[in-house]
């Protein structure tokens, strides 16, 4: 670890999700190699280890017979281990499938941290070509587009650089992931600058800073998309156990289709207290 490097990479993950670790970290170890930036693994009990890799598991749960805890307590005790003024904010089914443009990071990690010194601060850099969907404004940075308020996905959870303190201030102890990004939608967004990368320089045929699929797991099944990947990586793994999203099982949950009548609602109500 370089203790320049003003980003912890941040691995948010669950117990239940311990059978994806092995892909996740060995594809990391193979497509950003020394990495010099810290990695911490967001768990409630449990440890992990890989090779070549120095992984800080957070345990956040360690208490005997402790109740299960909610997902946004669970990253908020995470961020609290946490001791760079950055994150990179990645979750375990983000299977790395091209070499990772750690440059581009590192540049853009010291943009923000630039930004902070003349107060003109960045809270969030997306980093992924699938995080948002506009509108977009520019930046001084012309490798940046400045996400727009009306974005109905002002928040994401997809790879990206955050303020540590901005991350840890926006989670609730009830928050779920979806609940998380929908969130967004009620923000003041004035004092914040949440950034993306500019669309027309970062295209998946072209050029990406970190390549993923979108989800390695769909509604706790293994997305089929990622089996190549992991048959080019003699990555064995049985998964039966855990089966794979189909059309047959893509029932939506009550979750999903709460927040779905929610943002529509939202659209026609735009004044309504729900």
């Amino acid at each position: 670890m370089d203790p320049t490097t003003p980003y912890t990479v941040f691995v948010n993950s669950t117990d239940k999700f311990e059978d994806c670790w092995l892909p996740f970290f060995k594809l990391f170890s193979h497509y950003w190699p020394n990495c010099s930036a810290k990695i911490i693994l967001n768990t409630e009990t449990k440890s992990y280890d890989f090779p070549s890799l120095n992984i800080q598991s957070t345990q956040v749960s360690r208490k005997p017979h402790a109740k299960k805890q909610t997902w946004g307590h669970c990253l908020i005790k995470g961020l609290e281990q946490v001791r760079t003024p950055l994150v990179l904010y990645l979750q375990e089914d983000y299977f790395l499938k091209e070499i990772v443009d750690h440059k581009t990071i590192d540049d853009l990690a010291v943009y923000m941290m630039e930004r902070e010194i003349t107060r003109t601060h960045v809270h969030h850099i997306g980093l992924t070509s699938f995080d948002r969907h506009g509108p977009f404004g520019v930046t001084p940075n012309p490798l940046l587009w400045q996400i727009n308020s009306q974005d109905p996905f002002f928040i994401s959870l997809q790879a990206g650089l955050w303020q540590t303190q901005t991350l840890k201030s926006l989670v609730s102890e009830n928050d779920t992931p979806w609940g998380f990004e929908a969130k967004g939608q009620d923000l003041n967004k004035r004092t914040l600058r949440f950034y993306t990368l500019n669309k027309q320089e970062f295209q998946p045929s072209t050029r990406q800073v970190i390549s993923y699929d979108h989800t390695g797991v769909i509604r706790g099944r293994w997305n089929p998309d990622i089996v190549p990947l992991f048959t080019k990586h003699n990555l064995d793994i049985d998964f039966n156990i855990r089966g794979f999203y189909t059309k047959e099982n893509q029932v939506p949950s009550v979750q999903t289709i709460r927040q779905r009548l929610l943002r529509r609602l939202k659209q026609y109500l735009p004044k309504a207290k729900l």
